[in-house]
């Protein structure tokens, strides 16, 4: 069984933090159409002990498939579907 690839050695793989995160913003981001903006609600903040709420984005990428910018299940009432960070 293949051993999951580690955080550190996907950096080392793109040469420097800098560039994982530029890959990866360039992966979620380029040609993403923003569905929906939120701030995170009272409990989650609550949840995870945080003092303030953060923006929340929902993104449908170019496939089809969307991606959330915060880690509970939300219903997206535009399309009926339960998305997962």
């Amino acid at each position: 069984m293949k051993q999951k690839e580690t955080f550190e050695q996907k950096v080392k793989k793109a040469g420097s933090y800098k560039n994982y995160w530029t890959d990866q913003a360039r992966l979620n981001l380029v040609g993403a159409t923003i569905v929906k903006v939120e701030y995170m609600p009272q409990e989650e903040i609550d949840d995870m002990m945080w003092q303030r709420s953060p923006l929340c984005i929902l993104l449908k990428r170019k496939n089809g498939t969307l991606k959330l910018g915060r880690p509970k299940k939300v219903k997206v009432e535009d399309s009926n579907e339960v998305v997962n960070k």
